[in-house]
């Protein structure tokens, strides 16, 4: 039996994260969860990556009341009701840096664990996706050009796309 965290924030960046991926393979994949592969996995990290401004929020200001980081629910006549004004992620003008991409990675590799130890799934998609995907592109936390990739990643690259499957 896999136990939650016991830290409230954790468990709620846990939540949020299985809800955005959930969101984007139903929404945008149009998938169940038994359908998907290690290429949805792949694709959900590059939409993380740069996902489209009608998925997020934006910083908002103090002058803008009700703008910002949104809550899932409110609160209204002592029900508990979907947000409308909610979104998956936040500012879409920034871009995710590698201890972000680390997060999604650890959560959807819990998740998926989860999913297997309990026999919903027979194998994790997380083994089919590429590592590449899951990492912050170099040029997002250094200056190295955008597209350009060290001669160790193309190797990897290669060595995995020469397996059999």
């Amino acid at each position: 039996m896999m136990r939650h965290a016991t830290n409230a924030g954790t468990y709620s960046q846990f939540r949020g994260e299985v809800q955005r991926f959930l969101n984007y393979i139903w929404v945008i994949r149009k998938k169940s969860l038994r359908e998907i592969g290690g290429d949805d996995v792949d694709g959900y990290m590059e939409f993380v990556k740069k996902p489209p401004a009608s998925w997020c929020t934006s910083k908002g200001s103090a002058e803008k009341k009700g703008e910002g980081r949104q809550r899932g629910y409110i609160s209204k006549h002592g029900l508990r009701m979907a947000n409308p004004k909610w979104r998956p992620f936040y500012d879409s003008g920034t871009r995710r840096k590698a201890a972000t991409m680390n997060a999604v990675v650890a959560g959807l590799t819990i998740f998926f664990k989860k999913l297997v130890i309990s026999e919903y799934l027979p194998r994790s998609p997380m083994i089919d996706a590429t590592r590449r995907a899951q990492k912050a592109s170099k040029s997002e936390h250094s200056g190295n050009q955008k597209g350009m990739y060290a001669a160790s990643t193309i190797l990897a690259v290669y060595r995995r796309l020469r397996r059999p499957q």
